[in-house]
């Protein structure tokens, strides 16, 4: 397999042609085929490069001196500076499939994986969800891109956060999500929770929402609305016929519905942590959930209609 020359390989091909050659008389040794098996030789004992390592070299020498290939060399380097190695072609059975499939609402995630488990073997048609972000970002704006845009579950829209945290004085003496056990971290263990609610047009009516980490096992709740009493209430309705050994932590944002979360612990025997101001991703495993749950509840609609069992349904989808 051929490798690229290290950076003191090459300072050994620079001193060599500073000390012993002009470049001129260089690349006569490195095109000629006599003096060129001579020349590596040298270099292939000395640093124990293949000879296909070493044809390339004389290639690029070659490409060079021509001063066509030179150019076009140098415009294919820069291209490739702007864009990325971007391997997506926009007249490719690849890219006119993954076009369809996010106007159907699948993610980037989801599809490289279902191209990877359908086609493995294909390399043409598997692709990294990274890729398909980079190639939408830098479509020219257009009907296409806002279509595509607009499909995404989050609209590829980046977090921002909107200054200095509020001081609040209902959530008192609570623990952090740095305070959780080293095992919530890691997955292994059932029975660790994230939490959040969806709310509704005008902040009046709401859903919560809650994700176990390790098996991303999800429950909705119906609220009435979102005070901190009727959280509580259906936080603790939603999980309390679950055995105990599955109510370890549930962790949670700053929200003030949370202000009865020690009424909640006692009920339910469970340890509640909260994340640090403006930090959803600490989360993630609720925020993309959430981001699945509202392609069917989209935002600056009523929820109040909701009952438990459209939500139950809506899980099964």
């Amino acid at each position: 397999m051929r490798r690229q020359l290290t950076t003191k390989e090459r300072k050994y091909l620079q001193e060599i042609e500073d000390a012993a050659f002009a470049i001129n008389e260089t690349g006569r040794l490195m095109t000629n085929d006599i003096a060129a098996y001579r020349f590596f030789n040298d270099i292939g004992d000395r640093f124990g490069i293949d000879e296909d390592t070493f044809l390339n070299l004389r290639r690029q020498y070659e490409t060079l001196k021509d001063p066509v290939l030179k150019q076009q060399a140098l415009d294919e380097s820069l291209s490739r500076r702007r864009r990325g190695h971007r391997k997506l072609k926009l007249d490719s059975t690849l890219w006119k499939f993954i076009v369809e499939a996010i106007r159907c609402l699948w993610s980037p995630e989801q599809i490289s994986k279902r191209l990877k488990q359908s086609t493995p073997d294909d390399d043409t048609m598997n692709i990294s969800h990274t890729t398909i972000y980079s190639t939408i970002r830098a479509l020219p704006k257009g009907e296409l891109k806002k279509d595509l845009l607009s499909c995404l579950r989050h609209e590829n829209k980046k977090r921002k956060a909107k200054g200095e945290p509020k001081k609040d004085s209902i959530l008192q003496e609570i623990k952090t999500i740095h305070d959780r056990p080293k095992e919530v971290e890691e997955r292994k263990i059932l029975g660790h929770w994230e939490a959040d609610l969806i709310k509704g047009k005008d902040n009046k009516s709401a859903v919560a929402t809650l994700v176990e980490r390790n098996t991303r096992l999800c429950i909705l709740a119906v609220l009435p609305d979102a005070k901190a009493e009727s959280v509580r209430l259906a936080l603790t309705e939603a999980m309390a016929y679950l055995p105990s050994e599955l109510r370890k932590t549930l962790t949670y944002d700053r929200g003030r519905e949370m202000a009865e979360y020690k009424i909640l612990e006692k009920d339910l025997g469970i340890e509640v942590y909260f994340c640090d101001p403006h930090s959803p991703w600490q989360r993630g495993t609720n925020e993309n959930m959430n981001g699945l749950i509202r392609q069917y509840l989209p935002k600056g609609v009523d929820l109040s209609p909701a009952t438990q069992e459209y939500l139950n349904k809506l899980l099964c989808l």
